[in-house]
């Protein structure tokens, strides 16, 4: 006699169970990528926005060197400010909703502070910044020369400020 009832599929039930492994491994990994996505993205935009905000000083500077009197205010009320940074008042506030701060040196430089960076796009966000014109960059108290680093030196300032 043969077995006319030999299995040729999967059960309904096993179905399900593979439909549920599925779903909690999607619910597990898709955030993973969407974050790593967004910081990248953001970490770009924040580029940009340096990038406008300081050809935008640099257009207003243009015949006349840069000095101590450069400040957030002087950056804000003359509209230099890159047009998606949120200000209050005199404040500039970064995408990551960190302060910046925009500062005058003497002999045609500036310094720009960021806050509030997250510890996951901090070495992005400096090995992009390097591209800005600034010859240093200092992460929670760690200078990074560009003119010598290399990118165990900026992953090693990050990984300093991210335990502090």
């Amino acid at each position: 006699m043969r077995n006319i009832n030999t299995q040729k599929g999967f059960t309904l039930f096993e179905i399900l169970i593979g439909a549920v492994i599925f779903a909690i491994l999607a619910a597990t990994i898709v955030p993973l990528l969407t974050d790593a996505k967004d910081k990248n993205v953001l970490v770009t935009q924040e580029i940009s926005l340096m990038r406008t905000t300081l050809a935008n000083i640099e257009d207003r500077y243009f015949d006349e060197a840069i000095d101590a009197d450069l400040d957030n205010a002087e950056v804000v009320n003359g509209r230099m400010v890159a047009a998606s940074y949120r200000t209050v008042g005199t404040e500039i506030f970064n995408l990551f909703d960190g302060n910046v701060e925009v500062v005058g040196v003497p002999e045609n430089g500036l310094t720009w502070t960021s806050e509030s960076i997250p510890v996951n796009a901090c070495a992005k966000l400096v090995d992009d910044a390097k591209n800005l014109g600034f010859e240093t960059v200092t992460v929670d108290g760690t200078a990074v020369d560009y003119r010598v680093a290399r990118n165990t030196d900026i992953t090693t300032a990050c990984d300093v400020a991210a335990d502090t």
